[in-house]
């Protein structure tokens, strides 16, 4: 009986030329039929051609331009290339190639998985969604984890957490896999990667349930000396029983269902089949039959069509990705266009890999909608996007209500927010403002209104039920509403929150969630908010008055200073100062004292007089700050400290405000230069710079006669529409 053998092999690179005739060789000595491999790094369609010209082999390839990535299948043998298609990822990690073995289709999935451990589940997780059609799979290559670290490890990493693999697991058992090597031999451990310390087993091969009474053999295959050390991975060989190509008896043939859901196609077909009809002969027995044979034929050409139109779209597609990728910096611009290229290329592959729909699937299945319809998707984009510009802690928290949370809230409207979503919002809003780092302040305090101290920030979970409560009571009031007696109903016995009488009707046994979320808001701002108007406050104050009530004794007291003393401090400031004017009214600069009691530093010496540094320490008291405020208050007649706080005017706020900044912007340089840095002259003339720059910009923005109205000052004047003033910097 004929075989089968196929083998995933991590490369470590396939440019040269030498490499690709020694691997080839090997390949055909061990009688190889398809060889899978990984980390390929072919760059170019000419890459791939040269290839196949020079070796006389077919082989497809992702094309990349990262150093290690890249997959790649080569027929070796050629046997079983008939009929065989090949799809590829959009991020050249996964390569999916259609074979018949014993007349029947199998996919083969080759994989080169992330390195880094923080993207492994993001990847399977899209994987996970690619993997849906009914024909069995076969998953292979370079997995980058293990699923039981006891017996895939040797090394210091034995026995360590797989959370890394969580993702890959479902997938395994959704599809019914089986690791082909434990299913032959067991725990009998032999390495697939080596390296000084660790030898592990991360070149793996899974097969469906169908495939496995036809195993023959899985084998680490042994290199040739001519190979080793050209990669510390070793190719693994499987063999199974079967014979090439589809079966020639098999005249068995289903509709595509996925045709019933192209516009196009059935727009198509329904045209062709209406004229086949309109030109039919009587119908007789013979005639009906010649009709669902052209049928047959239709729908089989409308199928091939439509795979073909798919398949140009995703390569047109994968081509101007390349051309953008191959460009040496990308402007935001160009980045936002390719992210829109990957999301398209996403959903044309899902549209190619779909499983038929069925009557019993679930209406609200979304595998296959466009992933900026998801409210996370939506928001993760919207981070992305956020995070290339720089902004001020303020415009990314005005980010954050305006677009990462608009999509969720829109749906809060007739929808209960999962705890998940609110819970990875969240954290997506918590590492856009403080860069992945832990946050200073209370997240409690951000939530409150920026004149006491806060960023005005959702409370994602409080805003979504504000939002569902509002809309309940809003179609319970108004007088057109025809689904008020199904409203009642659904809510059951509880219509306290409707302000309304229990409906005599019928009433459902349960309350749906959707309503049973709104009347407990209703409870809970009825002891936290009672002072709010629930019809016409608009959330974000109902929000804000409940984050006011649940402070303690101590918060509060902060944020009636903050409004008392600091609510105007920040009104004028240079963009760049805002930040660094938050942080230090809160007291949460990151000053040696601070970071030492955290333990993030050894010791909490200034960096430029070696005393013990305090954020006031730094700020006014150091031997490198007080020169600079002796020369800042000769030039621009200010108090000194301790009296600054006692300086009147904008001018003198902003100037002091630009002073605290270059202070301690200059610490923080004397802090990565390990080396004092006390010169007050280069200090004064950048402060200066600061305040001639945002003068500038003030005066173009709102006209000399605002501008005049607001910084009017000795310091300075308006002469033809433009600043002069005797600051020059040195």
């Amino acid at each position: 009986m004929p075989f089968f053998k196929f083998a995933t092999w991590n490369v470590r690179g396939f440019r040269d030329k030498a490499k690709q005739r020694e691997i080839l060789s090997f390949a055909q000595t061990e009688d190889i039929d398809i060889l899978f491999v990984q980390e390929a790094n072919f760059r170019s369609p000419l890459d791939v051609v040269t290839f196949r010209r020079d070796f006389h082999v077919d082989a497809f390839f992702s094309l990349t331009n990262s150093r290690a990535c890249g997959v790649g299948v080569i027929f070796v043998s050629g046997r079983f290339r008939q009929k065989s298609f090949c799809t590829f990822g959009a991020d050249g990690r996964m390569l999916m190639l259609d074979v018949y073995i014993d007349g029947k289709k199998i996919r083969f999935v080759n994989l080169y998985a992330p390195v880094t451990r923080s993207n492994t589940n993001a990847f399977y997780k899209e994987l996970h969604e690619l993997l849906l059609e009914p024909f069995p799979h076969v998953l292979l290559g370079d997995f980058n984890c293990v699923v039981d670290s006891q017996r895939d490890v040797r090394g210091p990493g034995r026995g360590r957490s797989t959370y890394q693999a969580k993702e890959l697991v479902k997938t395994l058992r959704h599809l019914n896999l089986t690791d082909t090597w434990v299913h032959l031999h067991g725990d009998h451990f032999a390495p697939t990667r080596t390296s000084k310390t660790t030898a592990s087993r991360i070149d793996r091969t899974y097969l469906p349930d169908y495939l496995l009474p036809a195993v023959v053999s899985c084998e680490v295959l042994a290199l040739p000396s001519d190979l080793v050390g050209k990669s510390d991975h070793l190719p693994l060989a499987t063999t199974v029983r079967g014979s090439p190509g589809p079966r020639n008896c098999n005249i068995s043939w289903r509709l595509d269902p996925t045709l019933l859901q192209d516009e196009d196609c059935v727009q198509r077909v329904r045209d062709r089949i209406l004229e086949s009809l309109g030109n039919a002969p009587q119908i007789t027995p013979h005639a009906w039959d010649t009709l669902k044979e052209s049928w047959k034929r239709l729908l089989q050409e409308e199928g091939r069509a439509r795979k073909r139109r798919l398949s140009a779209q995703m390569d047109e597609i994968l081509r101007r990705m390349r051309i953008i990728r191959g460009a040496e910096t990308l402007t935001s611009c160009t980045r936002d266009y390719l992210d829109s290229l990957e999301i398209a290329y996403t959903r044309l592959l899902r549209l190619q890999t779909r499983r038929p729909t069925k009557a019993q699937d679930p209406p609200d299945d979304t595998t296959n909608l466009d992933p900026r319809e998801k409210a996370v998707e939506r928001a993760h984009l919207a981070t992305a996007r956020t995070r290339r510009l720089d902004l001020t802690l303020r415009e990314k928290a005005l980010a954050a209500k305006t677009s990462i949370c608009a999509f969720a809230n829109y749906a809060s409207r007739v929808a209960v927010m999962p705890a998940k979503t609110a819970s990875q919002l969240n954290k997506m809003i918590s590492s856009l403002l403080w860069d992945d780092k832990p946050a200073p302040v209370k997240r409690n305090l951000l939530q409150l209104p920026e004149g006491e101290g806060g960023l005005g920030l959702p409370h994602v979970t409080t805003i979504s039920r504000v939002l569902a409560l509002k809309t309940v009571r809003f179609l319970h009031q108004a007088s057109d509403f025809y689904g008020k007696g199904l409203l009642l109903y659904w809510s059951s016995t509880n219509t306290k929150y409707l302000d309304a009488d229990r409906q005599p009707g019928p009433l459902a046994e349960f309350p749906s969630p959707f309503y049973k979320t709104a009347a407990n808001t209703k409870r809970m701002l009825d002891k936290e908010a009672a002072c709010c108007d629930i019809d016409k406050d608009p959330p974000v104050r109902i929000a804000e008055t409940i984050t006011r009530n649940q402070l303690s004794a101590d918060e509060s007291r902060k944020t009636k200073t903050w409004r008392r003393k600091k609510g105007n401090q920040s009104r004028g400031l240079p963009r760049e100062v805002h930040d660094f004017m938050w942080k230090k009214n809160w007291k949460v600069l990151p000053s040696k004292q601070r970071l030492h009691k955290f333990g993030i530093v050894p010791s909490a010496r200034c960096p430029n007089c070696r005393t013990e540094e305090s954020a006031e320490h730094a700020l006014f008291e150091c031997t490198a700050a007080k020169p600079v405020w002796r020369l800042v208050a000769k030039d621009f007649g200010i108090r000194l400290p301790p009296a600054h706080g006692r300086n009147r005017g904008a001018f003198a706020r902003l100037v002091i405000a630009c002073t605290l900044f270059v202070i301690w912007k200059r610490r923080c340089v004397a802090v990565a230069k390990k080396t004092p840095v006390r010169a007050a002259y280069p200090a004064v003339s950048r402060i200066r710079r600061l305040l001639w720059s945002h003068l500038s910009e003030e005066l173009e923005a709102g006209g000399e006669e605002k501008f005049l109205r607001r910084w009017h000052t000795k310091f300075f004047f308006v002469k033809d529409g433009k600043l002069s003033l005797p600051i020059i910097p040195y």
